[in-house]
């Protein structure tokens, strides 16, 4: 077993550090590991095998000993950097990576996936295996699969400050093998020339089956593939960035039950995906897995799509929404945002693609970051250009047609009335009988309402004048000033403030998911009534309610819940079940205690 750069035999181009596809990958790589890993491991899902595809993301820092050819690979960065025509940024690479593999310990992600195939054709050297160690620029994947282009295989080297993985598979056929690929530059050994790209393999130039000889943690006991990036960037903050990710491309996959992920102990499944959408991205204005998330909770919209298959169509109405709809295809990764809705009808909404042909299509369109769904990367432009154009018009027009009518529906909002003119009272529509009243009178008062514009969003906030003051009163004999003052709270308590609320009901009859979303820090009482026929709230005896994480029953007094303790930004989830197993409508509330 050893590091193998194979020589640059008739003096053919030099490789520089470079050209090995990994800066695609660069700007943001834990996302585009996320991205690229997870697709793989669900295109490889055994199909016979129900339960979702299961991918476990684990840090471990071990002995820098421990790591395959360690010190072979350290001289190999030596010689990297004793090249003269170096970049200065490409020497500093070289000597960090030098400096990493002289310390003791070394920071490794172990990516492992359960539940698929594992990469077929080890002992053959070809297929699956092949394709994903040494040969580069090739997909040629299944139809229906993820990518295209062969190249997402670089994105974990992003990942790695020694542009080094190591690769470990077990798969249905009873196959093992393990390698690793490090990603360099040309360089000068025994006199000659090598390649960039080096191999740790065995050497008659085969994968490595024997693994006696090889640190167990590079092991496998069931079917599927361990990824291992070696020098991991940003070992303190990878995890919530990995996560984030993760919720944000594909949690249409999570929520329909074919994905599981494990971050260091953290589970994400379609249990609580809610759940952790509320905690690492509600507070993320920069993610809006939070509103698509509302809408995939919808029933959906089929829309039929010329004769490729079907849109599924999901969209949420909500105040300050995106106005965006997440595309995603049947692999359950979100590729991109359709945006640019020409209307004031604010919502979110998620279009996922049903049917091979036409994800077949949109595969074949989608460039290396799988970002975009671009027509002039087909090989049929012209067809390709037509049905992309003509899939965008059908969610517009679906889009256009629903904000019709809501916009043909009229709302009385309680109050907004004492700011409007009185139009029976046509002489003086506004009810001032005396331009010289009384100040103080409780004559209605005008209204200003102000909007400023964010990024994304739209908010907005209602002014009213302000009250005019009375004159301060002057020190008299009778009205002496006090010597001795009360001060004032230095911290006054801020009021607890609840952004929304969210109830749905559960497969167990009579059981409800109530999810607040705390704006800041406090404690309060949950009140939860019944919503008659009639539109009304009525009480409703409550068997119990449950806190979701702790699994303990939550206090019930004079029909409020609690008190509940709630953290800003974090959502709060509970489980509560009525006295009469019944289907119904709830009206939530949050009173402070």
């Amino acid at each position: 077993m050893l590091w193998d750069f194979p020589l640059n035999t008739g003096s053919g181009q030099s490789e520089g550090l470079n050209i090995h596809g990994i800066d695609f990958f660069r700007a943001d790589p834990f996302k585009h590991l996320a991205r690229e890993i997870l697709q793989n491991s669900l295109d490889a899902k055994v199909d016979h095998i129900k339960g979702p595809v299961l991918v476990k993301f684990n840090h471990y820092r071990i002995s820098s000993s421990r790591l395959p050819g360690k010190d072979e690979l350290a001289h190999r960065f030596e010689l990297c950097t004793k090249d003269t025509e170096l970049s200065l940024k490409d020497k500093k690479f070289f000597e960090k990576g030098k400096d990493i593999l002289s310390k003791d310990k070394i920071d490794l992600l172990k990516i492992s996936d359960y539940q698929t195939t594992g990469l077929r054709g080890v002992l053959e050297n070809k297929k699956e295996w092949k394709r994903l160690i040494t040969k580069g620029g090739d997909s040629n994947k299944a139809v229906g699969a993820g990518g295209s282009y062969g190249i997402g295989k670089n994105a974990p080297f992003a990942c790695s400050l020694l542009n080094t993985v190591y690769y470990s598979t077990f798969n249905i056929e009873g196959e093992r093998g393990f390698q690793g690929v490090s990603k360099l530059a040309s360089h000068i050994k025994d006199g000659s020339e090598t390649r960039g790209t080096g191999y740790f393999r065995k050497e008659d130039f085969s994968p490595i089956t024997d693994f006696n000889n090889i640190d167990p943690i590079f092991n496998r006991d069931k079917y599927g593939t361990d990824v291992y990036i070696a020098g991991l960037k940003a070992p303190e903050d990878w995890k919530d960035k990995v996560i984030k990710a993760v919720l944000d491309n594909f949690f249409v996959a999570i929520h329909e039950g074919k994905l599981e992920v494990e971050v260091d102990n953290q589970i994400i499944n379609k249990d609580n995906l809610h759940e952790l959408i509320g905690k690492y991205i509600y507070q993320d204005k920069n993610l809006l897995t939070n509103e698509f998330y509302e809408a995939l909770n919808t029933d959906p919209i089929i829309l039929p799509f010329e004769d490729l298959g079907h849109l599924e169509f999901y969209i949420h109405e909500a105040l300050n929404y995106s106005r965006r709809v997440a595309m995603v295809r049947e692999t359950g990764m979100k590729i991109f945002h359709l945006d640019r809705f020409p209307t004031g009808f604010y919502f979110s909404g998620v279009m996922i693609a049903r049917g091979k042909e036409l994800n077949e299509l949109l595969r074949q369109t989608e460039p290396p970051t799988h970002d975009d769904w671009q027509a002039d990367i087909h090989e049929d432009t012209k067809m390709a250009s037509t049905k992309l154009k003509a899939l965008k018009s059908t969610i517009r027009n679906k889009v256009r047609e629903i904000s019709h009518v809501d916009e043909e529906e009229s709302v009385d909002l309680e109050g907004l009335t004492d700011f409007l003119p009185d139009l029976t009272n046509e002489g003086n529509p506004f009810g001032e009988t005396d331009q010289k009243a009384d100040e103080t009178s409780d004559k209605p008062r005008g209204m200003k309402l102000k909007v400023r514009r964010g990024k994304n969003k739209l908010f907005g906030s209602i002014n009213t004048p302000r009250q005019r003051k009375n004159p301060k009163s002057k020190p008299t004999p009778s009205n002496p000033p006090n010597p001795n003052p009360t001060p004032p709270d230095p911290k006054p308590k801020v009021p607890l403030k609840i952004n929304r609320i969210r109830s749905r009901g559960t497969l167990e009859e009579g059981t409800y998911k109530v999810s607040i979303y705390p704006e800041n820090k406090g404690t309060g009482y949950v009140q939860v009534k019944v919503v008659g026929e009639d539109a009304k709230a009525y009480n409703e005896p409550l068997n119990k309610v449950v806190e979701q994480g702790t699994d303990l029953e939550l206090q019930i007094k004079n029909d409020r819940i609690g008190p509940l303790n709630f953290e800003a930004g974090i959502p709060k989830t509970i489980f509560v079940t009525l006295q009469n197993n019944m289907r119904c409508s709830l009206e939530v509330s949050v009173h402070e205690s």
